[in-house]
């Protein structure tokens, strides 16, 4: 029998929240401030296309809308709060985050009930204008944006607690830690309002920071196959550990990331993928970075020839607070069962080829 605990805690969890905000009477709710960002790109693919089935797309070179975002947020009180994030995705509007947060203990301890982004690796739960590179690294596409075979958006619903440690008053080193109980099935834009399954997922992640020179996390996942009265339990495990530094004008990051879904094709073989990445970074007079990154994915470790090299080469240029500019090449090795990449080609194996992509980004 499933165990009741993960939805006691969160109705639990949601109930507290919103007591405590009526509670404090000092404080009234704010005016929703309001932001967001507008990413327009244009690619073209170098990938082989050829002999694609009547209506599937080849197209190679496009301009599009990347992302646009539009979020509002305020508080309720002085220690609780909410957010609000619609997206576009492909033309159409979707919910992406709708949660509200409540401080319990300053700094050390807040719960957040909704959806939102769970606290997965380093690359994932950042936002689009905060990434380095344009295109995500295989492993946060891979293995973070779904966190198993279902999911997506790197998003989902639950409830999570999350803090910072400061050992002493003294010390410029924290430990920041989150914990997440979710339904598993993705954001409400892919699955709908409930969840698909009796299962919960499990996701949790501490990070030492030493500001303002480096810090060092791991992340863990664990959950169930969202599928409905199956026959047998379907685990899905994910490990990711990741680094940053920052010297000067200098910045380095990398991170490695390994999961493991039984019977994921319902075969009742496994499915195992696992990569990593490195990316340097150097910033030029004028804002320019000058950028590198290399990565090595398998997306499944139990297929013969999966592996995908890629090396990306790239131009970050902050021409103002508001607007900024980034081109990224992509010089990519695949071997012949390698899956399609989910940014930039719709090619796989052997014809998955280079890729260059421009974005211009307007924030506010």
């Amino acid at each position: 029998m499933q165990s009741p605990y993960p939805c006691v805690l969160a109705v639990l969890a949601l109930l507290t929240c919103a007591t405590k905000a009526a509670a404090q009477d000092a404080a009234s709710p704010t005016t929703p401030k309001v932001s967001g960002f507008v990413q327009f790109t244009g690619s073209h693919d170098q990938s082989d296309l050829t002999g694609r089935a009547a209506g599937q797309d080849s197209t190679k070179t496009t301009f599009a809308f990347k992302r646009v975002r539009l979020k509002f947020a305020g508080k309720l009180s002085e220690r609780a709060g909410y957010t609000v994030l619609i997206a576009n995705e492909a033309g159409t509007p979707a919910l992406f985050d709708a949660y509200m947060d409540h401080e319990f203990v300053k700094k050390l301890l807040s719960a957040r009930v909704g959806q939102f982004k769970h606290p997965f690796g380093l690359e994932g739960p950042e936002s689009g204008p905060s990434r380095p590179f344009i295109v995500y690294a295989e492993l946060t596409d891979g293995i973070y944006k779904k966190l198993g075979t279902t999911g997506g958006s790197f998003r989902d619903m639950g409830v999570m607690l999350s803090g910072v440690y400061r050992p002493s008053f003294e010390s410029l080193a924290t430990i920041d830690y989150a914990f997440a109980v979710v339904n598993g099935s993705g954001p409400a834009t892919t699955t709908g309002l409930k969840d698909n399954g009796n299962a919960k997922d499990y996701i949790g992640s501490i990070q030492l920071n030493l500001p303002p020179f480096a810090l060092v996390g791991a992340s863990g996942h664990y959950g169930e196959a969202q599928v409905q009265n199956q026959a047998f339990k379907q685990h899905e495990r994910t490990l990711a550990v990741y680094t940053k530094i920052v010297i000067g004008k200098f910045r380095a990051r990398a991170e490695y990331a390994a999961g493991l879904y039984q019977n994921a094709g319902g075969n009742r073989k496994d499915t195992h993928p696992l990569g990593w990445y490195a990316a340097a970074m150097y910033t030029l007079p004028r804002d320019i970075q000058a950028q590198v990154r290399y990565e090595d994915w398998r997306s499944n470790i139990h297929v013969a020839k999966s592996r995908l090299k890629t090396t990306t080469l790239g131009v970050n240029w902050q021409i103002s607070k508001a607007i900024n500019a980034k081109f990224n090449y992509l010089i990519r090795d695949a071997q012949a069962n390698a899956a399609a990449p989910a940014d930039g080609t719709k090619a796989a194996g052997t014809r998955i080829r280079n890729y260059s992509v421009f974005q211009l980004q307007y924030q506010f």
